[in-house]
């Protein structure tokens, strides 16, 4: 005969109310765009790990898709050709499938044709970390990801989200060389004010780039558009450095050991150090911008 035991009673009923309370509350967990994007590893077909926190640099999509899902797998020809598309500038995709099944999941990237480099699984279905890690409430999900590591758009359609990685690309406003001499430069002309270390604006205007020789040696602060940066203007070095060749496949050479700084088209930053050689073999082809004591040049990385 079975005798009712209150305390069991308790103890179940309380096991469930902080059960269920930990499990509302960490489904209740919300990312918002501003938000650093939890970083995480899944592994591609070939059992090579794939983790998040290694595309620092890049602007990346993260795409989050099942093999059952049709809208999901529709998708997949308007990405493909925006990671052709953009692939070159810095752009990545990395899709991550929520199937239990390998073979499903390999059998569908064939049959897609899903050529970029980075699908990724943990075989754990929406039992996956990632589920709660990332508030999943069903798929298609994705999350376009900055440089730095920030949620910039979340669940963008195939057409707006063409549009956000063609400005941040090619439209957002950067500027370069964050040690200059002479010129301050912008990859899209720019509204900008210069600031001094006592808060005096001393340079304002709209323009592609900025004739700084009249300003004092010293930090400066930048506001362009909806952006503050600081760079230091130093005196013109005496006799400048020169480097050769101006169309390069492996390495630059400094005529004086220097700190450099390269930029691509974009004004983005893509290595600095200081040295006499430069190895640029792992530069993308294309024009990029060395910058030695604040003097810009540009070279061909062919």
């Amino acid at each position: 005969m079975y005798v009712f035991d209150m305390k069991n009673l308790l103890a179940v009923v309380l096991y469930l109310i902080v059960t269920v309370g930990l499990r509302a509350e960490s489904s209740n967990i919300q990312l918002a765009i501003g938000d650093k994007a939890p970083d995480f590893t899944v592994t591609d077909p070939m059992g090579k790990p794939i983790t998040l926190s290694t595309f620092r640099g890049k602007l990346v999509l993260v795409n989050f898709w099942t093999s059952a899902c049709m809208p999901c797998r529709v998708d997949h020809p308007a990405l493909y050709k925006m990671y052709n598309t953009y692939k070159t500038f810095g752009f990545d995709v990395i899709s991550v499938s929520l199937d239990t099944k390998k073979d499903q999941w390999t059998q569908a990237i064939r049959s897609d044709q899903i050529t970029w480099p980075n699908n990724g699984i943990d075989l754990q279905g929406w039992n996956s970390k990632l589920v709660s890690l990332y508030n999943l409430k069903g798929t298609p999900s994705s999350f376009l990801i900055s440089e730095e590591g920030v949620i910039l758009q979340i669940n963008q359609d195939e057409i707006a989200l063409e549009q956000t990685v063609h400005y941040l690309i090619f439209d957002q406003p950067r500027f370069y060389p964050v040690v200059a001499s002479d010129k301050i430069y912008f990859n899209v002309i720019s509204k900008y004010s210069i600031v001094d270390g006592n808060g005096k604006t001393v340079l304002k205007g709209r323009a592609k780039e900025i004739a700084i020789d009249v300003l004092l040696p010293g930090e400066y602060t930048l506001t362009y558009e909806t952006k503050s940066d600081r760079f230091l203007k130093v005196r013109p070095a005496t006799p400048p450095v020169t480097f050769y060749p101006s169309r390069v496949e492996d390495v630059v050479t400094l005529s004086t050991e220097s700190d450099y700084y390269i930029y691509n088209q974009r004004g983005k930053l893509e290595m600095k150090g200081n040295g006499t050689t430069i190895d640029v073999s792992k530069l993308p082809l294309g024009v990029y911008y060395l910058s030695v004591n604040g003097n810009v040049q540009s070279f061909f990385k062919k």
